[in-house]
């Protein structure tokens, strides 16, 4: 289901509120136009992760060369295969997928990425949003937990023994 935007006289249309909305989220959302994909609004964490790479993004075509972004298969994602594409081209809503990032710099993040397709008042869409946030350490000591558990076990039962 998509979700719906109120018109432009609505108070959440004035610049200074999506502006101040933006500022205080504390995960990164993106914006783009439909049906064509151009990124029109970032927020500061998500200026935070791609700097200006974003900035380049005037079509869903573009995405795949301003983001490198890696499934756990190892396989990258096609411009059109990423969770914002996919809203804004099939009006589908993604729900926490995560992704491997891989930034200019050389670092490495998984961000869990949601999308979804926004409706203008007539139904139509006219935008999508994407939020992410960054889970990499949180994984990171899930994976450390699975890793050590087994030995802690190991070593209870050494112990009782």
């Amino acid at each position: 289901m998509a979700t719906r935007i109120p018109d432009a006289t609505h108070p959440f249309h004035q610049i200074t509120d999506i502006d101040l909305f933006l500022r205080q989220l504390p995960v990164g959302v993106i914006i783009a136009e439909a049906p064509g994909g151009r990124i029109v609004e970032a927020s500061p964490r998500a200026e935070q992760l791609w700097t200006t790479e974003h900035r380049t993004v005037e079509a869903v075509e573009d995405y795949s060369r301003a983001f490198a972004g890696f499934r756990a298969n190892g396989r990258q994602y096609a411009s059109d295969e990423w969770p914002l594409a996919r809203a804004v081209l099939h009006g589908e809503v993604v729900h926490d997928e995560e992704i491997e990032f891989r930034f200019a710099s050389g670092e490495r993040r998984i961000l869990q990425v949601s999308a979804a397709p926004l409706r203008d008042e007539s139904g139509e869409y006219t935008r999508a949003i994407a939020l992410f946030h960054d889970v990499t350490i949180t994984l990171g000591i899930f994976s450390l937990l699975q890793a050590v558990i087994p030995f802690s076990l190991q070593m209870d039962k050494a112990i009782i023994a």
